[in-house]
């Protein structure tokens, strides 16, 4: 299991940030609760919501006081056009979408199923891009480069349209490859996805 910072050496790695800057972000998510901490011999490990939380903190590159308080937002974003009193089946968060297709990384290729296979594929070959203009998320998904695309986009729940005009006219976003995702920790000597199901081995 990876610990806090493991993480913080993987992500400034696989980002190519300075590792300080990576453990800032940390600390300060740490200290509100949106991360979890070691309390005497009881090490904390990070699990898929802990990796989406810190690496979309080191992406928008705010200020560190701003952080948590931005990242509950980002967090809680639902998908494009969900207006507020939706059903609960239309209001699941960024952040569940994560962890079911991170969760996919974990899946010895014998054991995953035709469909779940494609959504693998799409997100290792995908985009996240975590938009610091304006509140906004984007998952594009696509099996190989000359697939289509298909792309989720997620905001604050109720949100508007937004306009260039409103927010002028650059837009801010850090692009993420999925194989980031894959790839996490591998520099390092560890794999994020064997050490979760606890094999030695086999082709990813």
């Amino acid at each position: 299991m990876t610990t806090i910072s493991e993480l913080v050496e993987d992500l400034s790695v696989g980002m190519g940030v300075h590792r300080k800057t990576v453990n800032s972000y940390a600390r300060v998510l740490l200290d509100s609760e949106l991360l979890p901490k070691s309390r005497g011999r009881s090490i904390a490990h990070v699990d898929a919501k802990h990796i989406f939380r810190l690496t979309v903190a080191v992406a928008l590159s705010e200020r560190i006081r701003e952080t948590p308080n931005l990242i509950e937002q980002y967090i809680a974003m639902v998908g494009s056009g969900v207006p507020h009193g939706a059903p609960v089946s239309l209001t699941h968060t960024v952040e569940d979408y994560f962890e079911t297709f991170y969760s996919l990384l974990s899946l010895n290729r014998e054991d995953i199923s035709q469909e779940d296979e494609g959504l693998r594929k799409s997100f290792i070959n995908g985009e996240i891009s975590i938009n610091s203009t304006w509140p906004e998320i984007a998952f594009t998904f696509h099996e190989s480069i000359d697939s289509p695309r298909e792309v989720w986009r997620f905001e604050p729940i109720g949100q508007g349209t937004r306009t260039w005009k409103g927010s002028g006219y650059m837009k801010r976003e850090t692009v993420l490859h999925g194989r980031l995702f894959l790839m996490l920790g591998t520099e390092n000597g560890r794999n994020y996805h064997l050490q979760k199901i606890g094999v030695d081995g086999g082709d990813r």
